[in-house]
């Protein structure tokens, strides 16, 4: 995971060590990210602080990809990699 020491809303520190962000949202309440991790064992739900478009930007592709294709299939919807991320050479997924 590339994300570290990133912060609660309350201010504490979060370590993103060996786990894995499947959701990330903009928080219901209109400040900072709702962030999902998942680790061996389990899941946490998080509200960060950070904003969103801050935190998404430093999610590797693959993990942006992953989370608009299950954004995309809990809407009904198809994910087609062409029309969000344009006609890129590399993959990012």
């Amino acid at each position: 995971m590339d994300l570290d020491h990133y912060h609660y809303h309350d201010g504490r520190p979060v370590s993103f060590d060996r786990t894995k962000v499947i959701q990330l949202e903009p928080h219901e309440s209109g400040t900072g990210t709702f962030v999902r991790i998942a680790y061996e064992g389990g899941t946490t739900a998080m509200h960060l602080r950070e904003d969103y478009e801050y935190l998404k930007e430093r999610l590797p592709d693959s993990q942006i990809t992953r989370i608009m294709r299950e954004r995309a299939e809990k809407r009904g919807e198809s994910f087609d990699r062409k029309s969000v991320f344009g006609d890129l050479d590399e993959a990012p997924f």
